[in-house]
Order: C-alpha cells, then structure tokens, then sequence
C-alpha cells in the first residue's frame, strides 16, 4: 500500500515536536550543570504544568476546528484562526509550552529546566514567530486583525470593553510581577554591589512619606480601568511592556542591590515599613520599580487628564522621593528609573534618531588609492571590531600565540566560506560569520593541540568577546551594503543612496527603505554580550557560557535574516540558508552547554607591550582583509568589489 508522503511528513512532524523535542529537552534539563534553588513547589508546579498543557491541546483543537488544519508549520492551516483561545492570547499554544516548561521544572525542582531551558524555549519561540511565523502569515493572509484580550488593544477610539480593560491589567502587571518576584526570591550573592553611596548612608528614615509609597498601587492599578480610549489603553500597555522589560533585563545584566538602612519605628507607619520589607528583598532594586510605575502612571495620567498634569507629576514626584526617604531604595536606583521610563516614552524619536545616524554611516562610502592600493573608509570598522575582540579576550589569560592563531584562522574562514557560499562575479571577496566562526573554531582546536590550553575555557573567553566584535563589525557591514534588509516602510526603512554601496550596485535597490538589519543586529549582540557577561560574574560554568553564546547568537540571527533581502542567499525548504545555520547553531549549543568542565575562565588584566602588539596586528590584518585591496587587479581575492 502506497503510503501519502503529506501524511508521512505530518507523522514525522509531529512525532519529532511531540516526542523527540521533549525527550531531548528532558536529557537537556538532567545534565544541564546548573546548582540553584528553584521558586515554587510541587503544587504550584502542577498546577502550571497541567495548565500550559490544556492551553496547548485546547489551542490545537482550535487551530484544527477553525483553521482546519494542525499547528504546523511545514503544513499550515488554511485559515487565520482568531477564535477560542487564540482570541485571548496571540500564541496560545507557544505561550501554554512555556507554562508547562516552568510547571514541570518546579515539580522537579530542576534548576537547569526552570532557569535555563525554560527562559530559552521562551526566546526560541520569540525567535520561530518573528522569524518565520509572522512574515508567513502576513504573505498568506496579508494585514492580520490582532484583537485579543491578553495583548494590545486595537488603536482605536471606541470605549474598551471591561474585558479588555481586565486584560491589560494582566498583560502589564502579571508578567512583571512574576519576574520581580523571581528576583526577590533568588536574593543577593557575595559578587552584589550596594548601590547605596556614601552620602546616603546616615540619612535619617522618614516614616510620613510611607503614604506617598503606598499609593503607587492604586496610581497606577487604577489606570486600566478608567481610560475612555483603546487607543489610551494600548499607549499605557506599551510604555508599560517597555519600561517593564528594560527594567527586568536590568535586574538581570546589573548584580546590584540595595541595603536597607536600618531605623526604630515610631508610628504605625514605621511598622508597616518594616512589614514590607520583610515581604520584599534587596536585590531588585536597580532600577526602582515604584519609581518607573509612578512615571508611566503620571505620563499616562497627563494624557488622559492634562488639565491636571500639574497634580500627577507632583505625586510621581513624591512617590520618587518617599522611595529614598523610607530607605527602600538608592539615589542610583530612583535615578535609572528616569533614564528606563524616559526612553520607553521616547522610544520612536530615539528610534528616528538611531535611523537617521544609520542612514548617514550607510550612505559614508569613500576610498583612498595609494597607486594600485585601495583602502575604504569602512576597513577602520573591521579593524576595530579585530582589536576589540582580542583586547576583551586577552584579558581571560589566553596566551598571545593563541590570539593571534584563532584571529587569523577565523578571517581566513569568513574569506573562504564567503567564496565557496557566497561567491559571485560580482562579489569578489566577501566575507561569512559562519566561516568565521567554523575558523576560529578551528584555530582554537589548533591551539589547544600545540598549547594544551584547555580549548573550553579558550571558547568562553572568546564567547565574552565575539557580541561585542559582532556589534562594531556590523558598522563596516552599513557603510559596505552587505547584510541589508528588504525592503519595509518609510519608518523601519533606511535608504542607500551612494552608488559605491552594495545594496545599490549589485541589490538593485537603490533609494528603497530598507530593514536596518545591521542596527538590528548590533542591538542584539549587545543584549548577549550582557548576558554573557553576567553569567560568567555569576560563576557560570565555562561550557554554559559558550553554549548560551550557540543558542543566543543562533536565535538572533533565526530572526534577522528573515528582514534580510540579499538575493545571492539560497532559500532550502521556506528558509534562508543561514536560518537552517543559526537552528543549527542553538543545537551544537545545546550540545556545549551540557559538557562538565572544571575550568575556570579568570579575569587578568593584561595591556603589556606584546599584547597590545598581537591586539594590533589583528586589527590590522582584519581591516586589510575586510576594506583594503587592488581595484584594479583580476586576481582572486584580490578585490572586494568592482
């Protein structure tokens, strides 16, 4: 019998998402070697668990009775399905997979599930959405309608419902105070740093302006339920998702606390501070979230009622200052609360600003000859990008031979992957961060052969450094043209219009706005070199460091070539080339994270006359490799462009 090779493929699918990813996730979660206490008990745990689960099976009836058809990706159903569960939550079924993540780690008090596979099968799924999902559905479907209780509300000027009203309330508050809790419940290590400054240390507990830090709960609860406008609504749930994500990924990147100062109470509202102290901990602290809610109360507040914007900021202003007054939190704290609400509300002209730099640095393409010799004004980028990865590794005691191997070992990969893969008459030396990387790797196993350097702890080191590499490289890669986006809207766009760039010589898309994708991808290496970089002050082992950078770095980039417009890149089965790379990155990531390895990946300084000496060579070799050659010359890796 002739077996229907859809049916086969849907089989396969759903054995290897239903079966083999939670088995191998259960393998993950028993040999990950993280040691920490776990939030939560059985019960809890169960509860989550079995709730996620019903949120998942619920939401692929859903998705089977209205969009006929199953949650696949490889076979999609045929209709947009926003009824049933889907008319609650946006992604129902990513969102029930995370509870039952969480759920299931609590119950096994499974350190490794609940803190690293937990929080990384929520950004994979980020990662499947935004990279592939969404620009799917919008090609199908075209313009989606996103009316759901939990999320945005629509930009509109009709009343909310009180169901939706209900649902951003949960939407701003539950989710933050989930993470605030968490945080509060891991506590402080002996790495912390006290934010309170010397100055602050004898100020004197006031207990009077406890009215004023009490407040905030209904200055802000209140909000949801006495805006007149969707349009209001979902202004507050945006300043809120903002201030509230940057806030928490602060608590996160900054292990900073702050220590009570210690009073006698005098009143009952000594007590009560006292009392909520004892329910609340020191370490989410930086930056104050009695502070951030207060602002984006009183922002919200002056839109909604301006004629007394006067009155909201006043009583900002004292909630502000009763968070100091009442010795809960630093000056430092109140402070980098402004600084997180200020951008989340001034996010589109920091945006615009952004932009408009990007543009300028994209379009500043210039060229000296010296003879036959050419060096372009974008080499100072690869150079610096060289010399700043070698500077942040050699301070990991990696030895200078070792440097010097895996910098030249990796620019000779890029070189050659980007002739071998992206080769073409019309790109004549191009470079590839795959080959790049597959050669440091290589000079790495190089090195540890020669040295015997333990080539785990040389990884980590170089993990620390490569975001940041990446981050500054991607300013060679707007003035060259190269990593470009498709084309998008006036407001994501940036427009190439210096005929020497890439995009217009060989992309054809001269004066068109496109994805910023080279900005998107320098916001991105920055977020995980924070990451990197707290884990290994947190005393992460080496493996997990190198193996977050594979998963990290590999999701980024699932979603950034999904905006990326090159046409040499090859499509293979509805992705581009380097997004089946970047799954194949998260999976030799995984792999890393769960090597047991004793090394230890120690900070020491060293700026002495031979390193800085290696820092240079690199940085030169790298700006000769990636902006410097002979125009004129018909030999093969000769020139970078014609």
């Amino acid at each position: 019998m002739e077996v229907n090779s859809s049916f086969l493929g849907k089989f396969l699918y759903a054995v290897f998402f239903c079966m083999i990813v939670p088995a191998g996730l259960y393998w993950w979660a028993l040999q990950l070697p993280v040691t920490l206490p776990v939030v939560g008990n059985a019960l809890i745990g169960s509860a989550l668990a079995i709730i996620g689960f019903l949120l998942v099976a619920l939401s692929m009836f859903d998705l089977w009775r209205y969009g006929e058809g199953l949650p696949m990706n490889a076979y999609p159903p045929k209709n947009f399905v926003d009824r049933g569960w889907y008319s609650l939550f946006r992604h129902p079924i990513y969102t029930g997979f995370c509870f039952c993540c969480a759920g299931i780690s609590m119950v096994a008090q499974s350190a490794g599930g609940f803190y690293v596979i937990t929080p990384v099968m929520f950004i994979l799924c980020i990662a499947l959405v935004a990279g592939y999902e969404e620009p799917d559905l919008l090609k199908r479907f075209g313009k989606l309608p996103r009316k759901t209780i939990f999320g945005l509300p629509e930009e509109a000027t009709a009343q909310p419902a009180i169901a939706e009203r209900f649902g951003v309330f949960v939407s701003a508050f539950v989710p933050w105070f989930a993470m605030y809790e968490l945080f509060i419940y891991m506590g402080i290590d002996h790495y912390y740093i006290n934010t309170i400054l010397p100055f602050e240390e004898n100020w004197p507990v006031l207990e009077w302006p406890e009215v004023f830090y009490a407040s905030i709960y209904f200055f802000v609860g209140l909000l949801p339920f006495f805006l007149k406008t969707k349009s209001q609504l979902r202004s507050f749930l945006l300043l809120a998702w903002w201030s509230a994500g940057i806030g928490i990924f602060m608590f996160f990147v900054f292990p900073f606390y702050s220590a009570p100062r210690a009073f006698v109470p005098q009143t009952w509202l000594g007590e009560f501070i006292l009392y909520e102290r004892s329910i609340d901990g020191p370490s989410a602290a930086f930056p104050s979230f009695h502070v951030i809610w207060s602002l984006v109360a009183a922002v919200t507040w002056s839109a909604f009622i301006p004629r007394w914007r006067v009155i909201w900021w006043w009583l900002a202003g004292m909630i502000t200052f009763s968070c100091i007054a009442t010795a809960v939190h630093s000056v430092a704290d109140a402070v980098m609360a402004m600084i997180v609400v200020w951008t989340a509300a001034k996010r589109n002209t920091v945006w615009t600003y952004l932009q408009r730099r990007s543009e300028q640095l994209a379009n500043s393409w210039r060229e000296i000859r010296i003879g036959k010799f050419r060096i372009i004004n974008h080499s100072i980028y690869a150079g610096l990008a060289a010399g700043l990865g070698m500077l942040i590794a050699a301070q990991f005691s990696i030895r200078i031979e070792v440097l010097l191997i895996t910098s030249f070992s990796s620019l000779a990969g890029g070189v050659l992957w980007g002739q071998f893969v992206e080769g073409s008459p019309r790109l004549l030396r191009p470079f590839g961060y795959y080959g790049a990387l597959l050669g440091g790797l290589a000079g790495l196993s190089i090195a540890h052969i020669v040295y015997g350097q333990s080539s785990v702890a040389m990884a980590c080191a170089f993990a620390l450094a490569a975001p940041w590499t990446q981050a500054v490289g991607r300013l060679r890669c707007m003035v060259q043209g190269c990593c470009h986006g498709t084309v998008t809207s006036g407001q994501w766009g940036i427009r190439y219009i210096n005929e020497h760039s890439r995009v217009c010589k060989i992309s054809d898309l001269k004066g068109k706005p496109l994805h910023n994708t080279q900005l998107y991808s320098i916001f991105s290496n920055i977020i995980i070199g924070l990451v990197l970089l707290r884990l290994w002050v947190a005393d992460a082992s080496p493996s997990l460091i190198v193996g977050m950078y594979f998963i990290l770095s590999g999701a980024a980039r699932f979603i950034e070539e999904a905006y990326r417009g090159e046409a040499q890149t090859k499509i293979i089965a509805k992705l581009r080339i380097y997004q089946w790379l970047a799954i194949a990155s998260i999976v030799a990531g995984v792999a890393v994270t769960v090597i047991q390895s004793s090394d230890q990946v120690l900070l020491t300084p060293s700026f002495s006359f031979p390193v800085v000496l290696a820092i240079f060579v690199s940085a030169l070799s790298w700006a000769f490799g990636m902006g410097m050659d002979f125009p004129n010359s018909n030999v093969r890796f000769s020139r970078l462009t014609e």
